[in-house]
């Protein structure tokens, strides 16, 4: 869900509270820049690329082979300016088997809380950590505590490096230095789709951290724009007309959403439905 705002002051007025929704998913706006400016880059790169073709096809042979040398040379550094990250390999999360983080809840709050400062971030690992813990309880009880953990540190490294294509890599080593399983660093990289060198969600537990990670955002914001501040009137109808209406929590990706869906094998409908059962259960 990505700068991050704290949350604003349950006090505000009516009129500011349009506004607080928005805030509610600043994370999420804060990443939608970066995603846009990853594209704005590949679409510069390749209209130079089809500018150096078009003047390739005008020139001798000898000038052609020069643009192409010069295309590759802009490729590379156009590679070093974007600021991707190639990350180490992770072991992948077999099923049926007992997982170990390697690291305790309250550790992995305590790491969060040392990169972390706005409030906001805190609240929002914590409770896409609830959120994760929940849906284990349905798919992979025993591994409950690892679900949970992988939620709490999907943004560990997100509010000192915002950088699409570095988001996930630097928890990735951050994880290695606080000695934590290689496969908590597996699995919250699977939530990075920016960065094609990331794993992708395979495993139940991605797909529902993937889905969990952008649609939590919008509910919170749904939530904070009724007068009861309360998770317990979240309904159906409410949000989807938030999620239709684009300027509300803009930040939030719905083709995000909608791949969360996909990946689950739901629709839309179903995943709204069975993401308010969760966040009722885990909310107040």
């Amino acid at each position: 869900m990505k700068s991050l705002n704290a949350k604003r002051d349950d006090s505000e007025d009516e009129s500011k509270d349009e506004s607080k929704g928005g805030n509610e998913a600043d994370g999420a706006a804060s990443k939608a820049e970066s995603k846009a400016s990853a594209e704005t880059d590949a679409s510069g790169s390749a209209a130079v690329s089809a500018s150096s073709s078009e003047t390739s096809s005008a020139s001798t042979e000898k000038a052609a082979e020069e643009a192409s040398g010069a295309s590759e040379g802009a490729s590379e550094t156009s590679g070093e300016a974007s600021g991707a990250a190639i990350p180490k390999p992770t072991p992948s999360v077999p099923t049926g088997v007992k997982l170990d983080a390697s690291i305790s809840y309250d550790d992995a709050l305590a790491l969060l809380k040392k990169y972390n400062e706005d409030e906001f971030h805190i609240i929002h690992g914590e409770t896409v950590g609830r959120l994760m813990e929940y849906y284990a309880k349905k798919y992979d009880p025993e591994n409950a505590e690892f679900w949970r953990i992988c939620g709490l540190l999907h943004d560990l490294d997100w509010e000192k490096w915002q950088e699409m294509q570095i988001h996930t890599v630097k928890a990735q080593e951050l994880l290695e230095e606080a000695g934590v399983n290689p496969m908590v660093a597996h699995v919250i990289q699977t939530h990075n789709e920016w960065n094609t060198a990331l794993p992708k969600p395979e495993h139940k537990m991605e797909k529902v951290l993937f889905a969990a990670d952008e649609l939590s955002g919008l509910i919170g914001a749904v939530v904070r724009m009724y007068p009861s501040k309360s998770a317990q009137d979240l309904n159906l109808k409410s949000l989807k007309k938030k999620y239709k209406d684009k300027r509300f929590a803009a930040g939030c990706d719905r083709e995000n959403i909608q791949r969360g869906a996909e990946l689950n094998g739901l629709d839309l409908d179903g995943l709204f439905n069975s993401m308010i059962e969760a966040y009722k259960a885990t909310n107040e």
